[in-house]
């Protein structure tokens, strides 16, 4: 469900928060998505986000803002 575009659980909470609440355990899945990748000195951006971030934005968008740091 959404409400004001954001994501909630059983109409309650967001889902950030749905995740302390007990009552709504039921509701979720704590599986996470795991990449294994090399970082070394190639590397030249990594960036680490929920997925509330890829809802708003683009892989490339993510890129080329980190790029401009």
């Amino acid at each position: 469900m959404l409400s004001r575009g954001v994501p909630r659980v059983n109409g309650q909470l967001a889902v950030s928060h749905a995740s302390s609440d007990k009552s709504l355990k039921s509701h979720l899945r704590s599986d996470p998505h795991i990449q294994w990748t090399n970082i070394d000195n190639k590397t030249n951006i990594l960036i680490l986000a929920s997925d509330g971030f890829w809802k708003v934005m683009s892989n490339q968008e993510a890129i080329d803002i980190a790029k401009k740091v």
